[in-house]
């Protein structure tokens, strides 16, 4: 395992300093629901979904760069870089749906928002959602490449966004309304997540085994 974290390091070290601009989108989304209020929640919803889709910048990286053919010669293993990408988007999706919760309750807390239509309680809800996309365009992007699985990234990342839009209107009235169901879903959503993610995994490290460079 110390070497999937090795390599989940040194993908967040390449990724800030190759796309910091896009990690000021992120930073950028959170600032304008802040100060704009509950119209443009869905900023804040879709920074969960592009923290999560960093890996998709690191394997299309490393494709680039030739850096997936080199590290298979050192001491690491196939099965160590796909875990690291996988960790990669795990954390990132996590990041962002942390972020997502502390922005929601300033919100909140400042008046943009009312209370009980703040953003931190579907932030969970959220970085299921975006794991469980991942989970589907991972195996595709080791099998056939990062560029050949941009088709289906297009796809999901619509999903996502009308996913968003649904959640952003919806949100207010589930918590307030229907508050068993937001019960429901937080306690079986992690699990059905981590029961995709990891069978996406196990997925994708067979295929990784196999593929030809």
């Amino acid at each position: 395992m110390k070497k999937v974290w090795a390599l989940t390091r040194a993908d967040w070290l390449n990724l800030w300093r190759t796309s910091k601009i896009f990690f000021g989108m992120i930073l950028l989304y959170e600032v304008v629901y802040i100060l704009a209020g509950e119209e443009w929640m869905f900023l804040s919803i879709l920074s969960v979904a592009l923290g999560g889709m960093l890996s998709y910048s690191a394997i299309g990286y490393d494709e680039r760069s030739g850096w997936n053919r080199f590290v298979l010669t050192t001491a690491y293993s196939r099965k160590d870089y796909v875990l690291g990408k996988y960790l990669v988007a795990v954390t990132g999706t996590l990041g962002g749906a942390l972020l997502m919760a502390a922005t929601g309750g300033v919100a909140a807390m400042t008046g943009r928002v009312p209370l009980d239509e703040g953003m931190a309680p579907l932030s969970g809800m959220m970085a299921c959602g975006v794991l469980i996309a991942l989970s589907i365009v991972l195996p595709l992007a080791f099998r056939f490449g990062m560029e050949k699985a941009r088709l289906m990234n297009i796809l999901v990342i619509a999903i996502l966004c009308g996913g968003a839009g649904v959640m952003a209107g919806l949100g207010g009235d589930l918590i307030g309304n229907i508050p068993q169901v937001m019960t429901v879903l937080n306690l079986a959503l992690p699990a059905v997540t981590a029961a995709v993610l990891a069978g996406s995994c196990f997925l994708s490290v067979r295929i990784y085994r196999r593929r030809q460079f």
